[in-house]
């Protein structure tokens, strides 16, 4: 997560994310196998989607919160959770599909903003590549809630 915020403050130098708040709270005992160029990925995905929401507001904050999942002990679960205007229950199943977006299309170059790949690529990296699940909730007038669960690495004491 730490690696990700810095990623996502350096790939977004242009658009000055230091007026937004990021807070961190990730659990010790948090360990997860996978790609960690693609979980990188995904997390700064979801930071650049909640600052962009946030865009205009006076006080924007990013809080990721990290810990193991307690409906399944066996998950780590990790949410981001912004105080943006929240996604219009009409639009929130949408997110996910391919080629949907809500911004302005910034350009054809692949990656480019406004395409509706995050998303779409985000799911497919936690859900068929690492096993785990992703989704959202949100109010609107509060905020959106992305929530990964990720299966916990079978790590043991005394293992090197």
């Amino acid at each position: 997560c730490r690696e990700a915020i810095e990623a996502t403050r350096f790939s977004t130098y242009e658009e000055n994310i230091r007026g937004c708040e990021i807070r961190e709270s990730i659990a010790s005992n948090i360990v997860v196998m996978g790609n960690l160029e693609q979980l990188i990925q995904v997390f700064v995905n979801l930071i650049k989607n909640a600052y962009e929401a946030m865009a205009g507001q006076k006080e924007r904050q990013i809080e990721i919160q990290g810990d193991i999942d307690p409906k399944n002990p066996k998950m780590a679960r990790i949410d981001f959770i912004d105080n943006g205007p929240g996604i219009p229950p009409d639009i929130l199943p949408k997110i996910w599909a391919q080629g949907f977006t809500t911004k302005a299309r910034k350009g054809d170059s692949i990656g480019a903003s406004g395409q509706g790949q995050g998303l779409f690529v985000s799911k497919h990296m936690i859900e068929s590549i690492h096993k785990g699940t992703i989704t959202a909730e949100s109010t609107i007038g509060k905020g959106t809630t992305f929530i990964i669960r990720l299966p916990l690495a079978d790590v043991q004491e005394g293992q090197s």
